[in-house]
């Protein structure tokens, strides 16, 4: 048995020195070469939680998070995106309205579409960024088209993809929110409320006999 061992691990290790930095797979249908992904690999589940991730930095934050964000969702995209899109929400005095208003967004996605047959790989997003005013809520829809290129992945870019060539496209959704514009988060709570009574009143209502 110890011949055996010591055979076994002499056999190991000509094959490791042999094969050096080669990888193997062992399954119940024999060994196998394994062989290794190249670095612009893409996968679908990736460039979703790449574009999920720069959806949420870009536009939801509050005056706490604001600058974190920003600095964040920069290294998901290419420099003259980052650049256009920083240079809209200064603009439009984005952290001053945060700050002096108080107020905080959130972002919703609605569609989100990602043709991997295509070089580079197309993307579509839709997403409604909803900004609230004291107890006012604010509706945006918001659309953007751009491609995705592979990139290396680093602390700030986990997915290894980056945001080229991206452009704002006009989106009015089909269906309507929960909340359209400017209306107090009263008039939804007093909406909810009646017609949570016209359903306890249908529910009293005696079944109509034939």
């Amino acid at each position: 048995v110890l011949v055996c061992v010591v055979l076994i691990g002499i056999i190991g290790y000509l094959i490791t020195e042999r094969s050096k930095k080669q990888v193997f797979v062992i399954s119940d249908n024999g060994r196998f070469t394994a062989k290794p992904i190249g670095e612009d690999k893409q996968f679908v589940h990736d460039i979703k939680n790449h574009i999920k991730v720069f959806v949420n930095d870009f536009f939801e934050y509050d005056k706490y998070t604001f600058n974190e964000k920003i600095e964040s969702g920069i290294g998901l995209v290419d420099e003259s995106t980052g650049k256009m899109i920083y240079k809209s929400l200064k603009d439009a005095g984005i952290y001053e309205i945060l700050k002096d208003k108080k107020v905080r967004t959130t972002v919703k996605i609605d569609t989100l579409l990602v043709d991997m047959a295509a070089r580079p790989i197309k993307c579509k997003v839709l997403y409604r960024q909803y900004v609230y005013i004291g107890d006012v809520i604010k509706e945006n829809p918001v659309g953007a088209i751009f491609n995705i290129v592979p990139f290396n992945r680093s602390e700030f870019n986990p997915f290894g993809q980056l945001i080229v060539n991206f452009k704002f496209i006009s989106y009015e959704p089909s269906v309507p929110s929960t909340t359209s514009f400017f209306r107090t988060l009263g008039e939804v709570q007093q909406e909810i409320q009646a017609l949570q009574q016209e359903n306890q009143t249908n529910q009293q209502l005696p079944a109509n006999e034939n």
